[in-house]
C-alpha cells in the first residue's frame, strides 16, 4: 500500500472523522445510560436524529472520497472510503430501527455483519504490501480495530450473551468517537498546511 498523505489537495476525510466522532460519542453515551435524563423517549429521538444525519454525512464523505481520490492511491481511498461507507450505513440503520421501535435483534445482525466487514478490511489492509505501522496507516488501523470491536460487542450485548453488556457497548462506541475526534482535529490541521502527519 502506498504512503498516505492528507496534505496537498481537497480532502473530506477530516470531516468524515468529525461526523463519525459525533455519531459514535452520542450513541455510546446513550447506550451507557449517561444522557437519558428524565425522559428516555425524548433522548432516543435526539440520538436517532443525530445517527441518521451523521450517517448520511458519512456516506456523502465516502462518495466524494471515491469521486476525487484525494490520496492518489486506489488502495488508500478504498480503505478510508469503505470505513465511512460501512459506518454511515450502520448509523442510519440503527437510527431508523430505534426510531421505529422495530425488532432490536436487527441491530445485532447489522452490527455483527459490520464487525466482520470492518475487521476484514483491517486485515486485508494490514497484510497489503507496503503497509507501514505508522502515521495514517497506524491511526486508521487502530480506528478499524476499535470500530470492529464496538460493533461485535454490540451485536453480542443486544442478544444478551454474557458477559457482554450494553454499558460495554456504549463504552466501545465512546472510544470510537474519541479516536475519531482526535484524528479529525489532527488531520484538519495537517490539511490546513500547519504540518505534515507523522
Amino acid at each position: 500500500m502506498e504512503e498516505i498523505s492528507l496534505v496537498g489537495g481537497p480532502n473530506p476525510t477530516f470531516m468524515g472523522l468529525l461526523f463519525l466522532g459525533v455519531a459514535a460519542l452520542i450513541t455510546g453515551l446513550f447506550f451507557m445510560g449517561r444522557d437519558h435524563g428524565a425522559d428516555k423517549k425524548a433522548a432516543m429521538l435526539g440520538v436517532t436524529t443525530v445517527q441518521k444525519y451523521m450517517g448520511i454525512a458519512m456516506l456523502l464523505v465516502a462518495f466524494f472520497l471515491f469521486l476525487t481520490d484525494p490520496f492518489k492511491s486506489t488502495a488508500a481511498t478504498a480503505w478510508v472510503g469503505s470505513l465511512f461507507g460501512a459506518l454511515g450505513f450502520v448509523f442510519i440503520m440503527i437510527g431508523k430501527i430505534l426510531a421505529d421501535d422495530a425488532e432490536h435483534l436487527l441491530i445485532s445482525t447489522i452490527l455483527g455483519a459490520s464487525a466482520l466487514l470492518i475487521g476484514a478490511f483491517a486485515g486485508i489492509c494490514f497484510a497489503a504490501p507496503g503497509f507501514a505501522l505508522r502515521g495514517l496507516h497506524a491511526d486508521f488501523l487502530a480506528l478499524f480495530v476499535i470500530a470492529s470491536t464496538a460493533c461485535l460487542w454490540g451485536a453480542l450485548a443486544i442478544r444478551n450473551i454474557k458477559p457482554f453488556g450494553m454499558k460495554g457497548f456504549g463504552f466501545w462506541f465512546v472510544l470510537v468517537g474519541l479516536d475519531a475526534f482526535y484524528m479529525g482535529v489532527r488531520y484538519l490541521f495537517a490539511v490546513m498546511g500547519t504540518g505534515d502527519i507523522v
